[in-house]
């Protein structure tokens, strides 16, 4: 499987023209013609852009998320001195795996 064009992505609309693009890269990652679809209003062309832009935010949330519920599950809770120190260390991993989410989930919805 190739990878994907590194994040972050941001989308952009000139009238009917939407483009999400990598910022480090001018290239467009997806581009099309909002105006191919008069199905769909404007808007929901603009949020579907979101959505995609978000996709890399999104894959970095769901890799941290996964990452943290393993060392979650591999915590043995005996009681040992080690046992309070895991447990910060999966807090502080929480914390950063929550605001990771959080950023990405508004992202996706259209939150600057």
């Amino acid at each position: 499987m190739s990878k994907n064009t590194p994040g972050p992505w941001s989308y952009w609309r000139s009238g009917k023209v939407i483009e999400v693009k990598a910022i480090n890269d001018k290239m467009a990652v997806v581009p099309w013609m909002a105006f191919d679809d008069n199905a769909r209003p404007l808007t929901v062309h603009d949020a579907n852009a979101r959505l995609i832009a978000a996709a890399p935010d999104l894959l970095e949330a769901l890799q941290e998320g996964l990452e943290v519920s393993k060392y979650a599950a591999a915590i043995n809770f005996d009681g040992s001195p080690n046992t309070i120190e895991w447990c910060y260390d999966l807090y502080q991993k929480l914390d950063y795996f929550q605001k990771i989410a959080a950023a990405a989930i508004e992202k996706a919805e259209g939150a600057k």
